[in-house]
């Protein structure tokens, strides 16, 4: 998606400009930001195809803004990708819970930010990953992309757009086992080799909490010893 349009919301106008640079360099339209209210009014006002956010900003953190973007409909299905300092799970685990797509530890090499923005863009969830936006069920587990829900026989409950993507995916061959490898290939559009099995694990984690009677044990969404993951049958 060469042209597309990238928001970076972080206040340290060092990584502001490295970011802008190496986005610029690849073909991106960048808009830049230094607080949260900043990057979410920009990104209402003038659109973007993606946001990449620091999770420490003064005011409202990139967690908090996630979550605005989420509850925005105009812009509730636009990828996350945040940025942090800290390689810490928690941390890691709370921006996917907020809603973020993905996740990049500083200091980073400006050409793994460009490879993960492009892996984001080329996703295009959840149309790309579910043949279109048509609804879907497998064995009582019902999926909407278009309103990005699941229901089950205990209810409705919302997603993400990735978490969208991903069960989608695995609901368009259903009883078929994919590995994680093949997941951040097919879903996140990474190239073989590249993201990380932990973002997978995370975003499956989460859909669990959100659609399983008891996540301990899995009736929907089933992992197949260490091969990987699957839906249904």
């Amino acid at each position: 998606m060469v042209g597309a349009r990238v928001l970076v919301v972080d206040d340290d106008s060092g990584i502001r400009g490295l970011c802008g640079r190496a986005l610029s360099r690849e073909g991106y339209q960048v808009l830049l930001a230094r607080e949260a209210d900043e990057g979410l009014r920009r990104l209402r006002d003038e659109g973007a195809d993606l946001a990449v956010i620091d999770v420490i900003l003064p005011g409202i953190n990139g967690f908090e803004l996630c979550q605005r973007i989420r509850h925005t409909e105009r812009i509730s299905a636009v990828p996350v990708l945040f940025l942090t300092a800290r390689d810490d799970i928690t941390d890691k685990a709370a921006g996917f819970a907020a809603g973020g797509d993905d996740y990049l530890t500083k200091p980073f090499d400006p050409r793994e930010l460009v490879m993960r923005v492009r892996a984001l863009l080329r996703r295009d969830a959840p149309a790309d990953c579910c043949g279109g936006q048509r609804q879907r069920s497998v064995s009582g587990l019902q999926l909407d992309p278009r309103r990005l829900t699941a229901t089950t026989l205990d209810g409705t409950t919302q997603l993400t757009p990735v978490e969208t993507a991903l069960l989608a995916f695995l609901m368009s061959q259903p009883g078929c086992v994919f590995s994680s490898e093949g997941l951040l290939n097919q879903v996140w559009g990474y190239p073989p080799g590249s993201g990380s099995k932990a973002l997978v694990r995370a975003h499956v984690r989460n859909i669990r909490a959100k659609i399983e009677p008891d996540p301990r044990k899995p009736r929907y969404l089933l992992s197949v010893g260490r091969s990987g993951y699957k839906v249904g049958t």
